[in-house]
């Protein structure tokens, strides 16, 4: 009687030379390395992953991932933070509880994914959400960058956005903030004006039609008054609320994480984020930035070169178009300072 015989796991292994042609391994040139190749398996004909660097590179051949997915970027550890972790909204399968504690043993695949990034980190807003619902007011004031990143956020995930104008009761700063609402119309965004404090049977109204049925994710800088639309829409939330700092025009923190909170009344689910100031977005293309931004891209057809980035570029369309009085002046602006630090190519 034999013995059954179990094989081991098949074991390989991955060879890469930086900066080393295919065409110049020759029997003559490198005949043991050459020697190696005919021996084993080799490929030539693959594009580059952006940006072209070793350190980025050899990731993504080792592991079959982008450079977003695998997270070494231009040549720096893209810590994974909590993308790679359960975050609100998340459906997960838990082991059996024992002693009243289950065990998180996996996370279903995600429909959607917001998340912020720096150089160095990834902080997860939400998964499986059906709208982001970005809040401004003109008191404290407002950044139009912070709206437009979340908006770039927004399409790079795939995530329908809206924009709420709330404190409409307030006098003052009105004017830039009514405009923005319609530099943001003219750009086809969906807007709203509201204001949830004062007139907040109008707000509930005006707020309902676009909750109903969804899961929305509030964002937006501090002490826009996120809190409270929220305890507009979900009662039993109870979210604390705070006036701004009027000496520092800054709002006061009332949030410290993301929660979820649902609404049987309108069969909907609010997730309300800790107010911040700065929307990072290191993991974005310029080739994602030019998709989320029409008004600068639809004048991207007649540059001299097929790789402009429209900064300095000569002979480019953007240019031109800007010259002309075509373009915003400061959506050209947020467009230089994005695309100035993005990798120039999709990922």
């Amino acid at each position: 009687m034999t013995k059954e015989t179990k094989h081991a796991s098949p074991r390989f292994l991955l060879v890469g030379f930086d900066g080393l042609r295919p065409d110049c391994v020759t029997k003559e040139d490198m005949p043991a390395l050459r020697a190696f190749l005919d021996g084993h398996r080799e490929w030539t004909n693959y594009l580059s992953t952006f940006p072209t660097e070793t350190y980025v590179n050899h990731p993504s051949i080792f592991s079959g991932g982008r450079p977003n997915e695998h997270g070494i970027i231009a040549n720096a550890f893209f810590r994974r933070g909590k993308k790679g972790d359960v975050v609100v909204g998340d459906i997960v399968r838990i082991s059996e509880a024992v002693s009243g504690v289950a065990a998180i043993e996996s996370i279903e695949p995600r429909k959607s994914l917001l998340y912020r990034s720096d150089e160095w980190r990834i902080k997860s807003l939400a998964a499986n959400v059906d709208q982001v619902a970005i809040v401004f007011a003109s008191r404290p004031t407002f950044n139009p960058w912070f709206i437009w990143k979340a908006l770039l956020a927004a399409h790079e995930a795939g995530i329908p956005a809206l924009v709420i104008r709330n404190k409409c009761d307030l006098g003052e700063d009105a004017e830039a903030a009514d405009a923005e609402v319609e530099r943001l119309k003219g750009l086809g965004v969906p807007t709203m004006r509201i204001s949830a404090l004062e007139k907040p049977e109008e707000a509930l109204a005006a707020l309902l039609p676009q909750f109903e049925g969804k899961t929305t994710l509030l964002v937006g800088q501090s002490g826009m008054g996120k809190s409270t639309i929220l305890n507009l829409l979900v009662p039993h939330a109870k979210a604390a609320t705070r006036e701004f700092s009027v000496a520092l025009n800054l709002g006061k923190q009332t949030t410290t994480a993301a929660r979820w909170y649902e609404a049987d009344e309108w069969q909907g689910t609010v997730v309300d984020t800790p107010g911040f100031q700065e929307f990072g977005l290191a993991h974005l293309s310029l080739s994602d930035i030019l998709r989320a931004m029409p008004d600068i891209a639809s004048h991207a057809t007649d540059c001299r070169f097929f790789n402009c980035r429209h900064l300095h570029e000569p002979g480019c369309s953007v240019k031109a178009a800007l010259e002309a009085g075509e373009i915003d002046p400061e959506r050209y602006d947020f467009y230089v300072a994005m695309a100035s630090e993005a990798d120039p190519l999709p990922r």
